[in-house]
């Protein structure tokens, strides 16, 4: 298995954690509305849903990173030749793995100080650390994803 196949299953299955969050997210919700017209709201639900929606959002976006479905500024870009085309390319990814290698660290570190600090949710005691360390996980993905395209443009193979 080479590094692209690696990095596609990773943010496939990212993806499938993302969608069954969304789909939480959804259930809860509804779950919630309906029984608080019935005068019994789920107290926990509010907690579950900033966590699945954490998790749906950060993990999404690698897949989206690696399909490349996310919005892409070519402000100007494609009337210059090749050679320019390749070296906005090389800045932007160069850019973009910086970028993400910083929220990486930040979300690793406040989680970490979440987690020193021994916080936690109010209901359910869930350690409130769990969704920075997720989100810097998928940060850390979108980086390798982004590494990738990057070898890939400029081999041609990954």
């Amino acid at each position: 298995m080479n590094l692209n196949e690696f990095i596609k299953k990773v943010c496939e299955n990212l993806l499938s954690i993302a969608a069954f969050a969304t789909i939480l997210v959804i259930l809860v919700i509804s779950a919630d509305v309906t029984l608080r017209m019935l005068g019994m709201p789920i107290a926990w639900g509010f907690e579950v849903v900033i966590l699945m929606g954490a998790i749906a959002v950060g993990f999404s976006l690698p897949q989206t990173t690696f399909t490349k479905a996310h919005v892409i500024m070519e402000f100007g870009r494609g009337n210059l030749p090749e050679s320019w085309q390749r070296i906005f390319t090389l800045i932007n990814r160069c850019l973009a793995i910086i970028i993400f290698a910083i929220f990486s660290w930040w979300s690793f570190l406040y989680g970490s100080s979440l987690w020193k600090a021994g916080q936690v949710s109010s209901i359910l005691n869930l350690p409130d650390a769990i969704g920075p360390c997720f989100l810097g996980f998928s940060c850390f993905v979108v980086c390798l994803v982004l590494l990738n395209d990057l070898l890939h443009s400029f081999t041609g193979r990954s």
